[in-house]
């Protein structure tokens, strides 16, 4: 397949003193834009530029500037096929004749090229019919999601950054848990005994709970791919898979067009369990349609499947969907009490504050753990410590509601601290504290979102349609 490549290039040009400038005379295009002055007639000068190279490479590419101010020149550049961006802005520096002193070029995303750049373009041509140039269908909508009748595909452009090798694997330290990774990126870089061979040997199922770990897991994959070269873009497309939705099929094979040669991420979202345990499925209408594009571009797209733990019928009818496909499963393991005290510590440095027993206690001697759980023990901890040890200012309001929780389940609650003579503030404190928690017990009731933990600490609300 052939591979398309989005690049955001900014060519910064050096700058004049007033003798060059005078020796250059005020009517050049490069003494104007040093200036800060890029006029139309100069703008026009360098589309014409533009234009030159768009007509010698034909279908292979287009160039175009988006944007300028003062001794800055912003470029975009649509890459089909084996077009080096590189080789193509020094041919362009070369024949406008600037004196540049850096140039950045950098791989962009679909949604950044459409909106941003194209539509900023010093041309005449609308943003869609440029795609349509290249086979590529609308994909339309900011954010990426696209809404006809009740169909829908909701994606996401990402970026994976270049990592080295030993970078690709520290990264990842954390997710020891994750099993058959470590062993998956060493086949990975091991490459292949033929030198310009292109296709997708296997694809991935990533089983996890922690959306963290997900996002993680899927980036070092490309990461590494990227790497040992079996993918040629950095880009890749997350997309969000919920279990009543009607798929966009027309426009989700306009996506894996786009990606021909890079990886598409579906991301499964949670759905209701059955009464076996298992992720339901039945909700999950277009498996068959996906699959039956996943069969159609498995050798010039790379997807990786991210399902919820406990997926194994979805995962079922995947396979039997895709029966020429190969998947390697990376699935989330649980750690022992040395990884979880090593994670949760690695976590504390992370935040620049030292563990204490209250967080570690909560790793239980025999006991093993998944990601989440560990996420949750520490986002606890964490949350308090921020108001007894970084904000001590905030000590107080914690202590307070802590000691109506105490009191309430010993069924005492507030009557003897009223009864007690001055401790107005603490007094104070802690009816604030049991006003916080009846609200909450109310809105539960309600069936009403409760409190976050920003909005506790004051119960007053702003009236609707009243101003701040």
């Amino acid at each position: 397949g052939i591979v398309m490549r989005f690049y955001d290039i900014e060519i910064e040009l050096e700058e004049l003193d007033e003798e060059e400038m005078e020796a250059d005379g005020k009517s050049t295009a490069r003494s104007t834009m040093i200036r800060g002055k890029l006029n139309e007639e100069i703008a026009n000068a360098v589309c014409k530029e533009c234009t030159s190279i768009d007509s010698k490479i034909g279908n292979k590419g287009y160039f175009f500037m988006y944007g300028y101010i003062a001794r800055i020149l912003n470029m975009g550049l649509i890459a089909v096929g084996d077009i080096d961006a590189y080789e193509l802005v020094e041919t362009f520096v070369k024949k406008s004749k600037f004196k540049v002193s850096e140039t950045t070029i950098e791989e962009t995303s679909y949604l950044t090229m459409y909106y941003d750049m194209l539509q900023g373009a010093e041309h005449k041509q609308p943003a869609r019919m440029i795609m349509r140039r290249y086979g590529i269908c609308d994909l339309e909508n900011r954010k990426g999601f696209i809404s006809v009748s009740q169909d829908r595909l909701e994606f996401n452009d990402m970026i994976a950054a270049k990592y080295k090798k030993d970078e690709v694997y520290s990264a990842i330290a954390d997710y020891y848990s994750a099993e058959n990774l470590v062993e998956e990126l060493d086949r990975i870089y091991e490459g292949c005994d033929y030198d310009g061979n292109y296709g997708h040997p296997v694809h991935y199922i990533i089983e996890t709970d922690d959306d963290k770990m997900r996002d993680r897991v899927a980036e070092a994959l490309v990461q590494a791919l990227l790497g040992a070269g079996r993918v040629k873009n950095q880009r890749y497309s997350m997309v969000k898979l919920e279990p009543d939705m009607r798929l966009d099929v027309a426009r989700c094979e306009g996506l894996y067009s786009l990606a021909k040669g890079g990886t598409v991420v579906l991301d499964f979202c949670k759905s209701a369990q059955d009464e076996e345990g298992s992720v339901s499925y039945a909700k999950y209408t277009y498996i068959e349609d996906l699959g039956r594009i996943i069969r159609r571009n498995c050798l010039d797209v790379q997807t990786i499947i991210c399902l919820p733990m406990d997926s194994k019928r979805i995962k079922e009818r995947l396979y039997e969907s895709t029966p020429r496909c190969t998947y390697v499963e990376i699935r989330e393991g649980l750690a022992d009490v040395a990884q979880a005290i090593k994670y949760l510590k690695k976590r504390a440095k992370e935040h620049r504050i030292r563990t204490d027993k209250a967080l570690l206690s909560c790793v239980k001697e025999g006991h093993t753990y998944l990601m989440p759980e560990l996420n949750e023990f520490f986002d606890i901890w964490y949350a308090a410590k921020l108001k007894t040890t970084v904000y001590k200012q905030y000590k107080d309001m914690s202590e307070a509601k802590a000691y109506v929780k105490k009191r309430a389940a010993e069924g005492e609650g507030f009557a003897e601290l009223e009864s007690m003579i001055g401790l107005e503030k603490v007094k104070k404190l802690v009816q604030n504290a049991v006003d916080s928690c009846k609200a909450e017990h109310i809105l539960k009731d309600k069936g009403l979102p409760e409190y976050t933990e920003g909005e506790r600490g004051s119960l007053s609300r702003t009236p609707r349609g009243s101003r701040a």
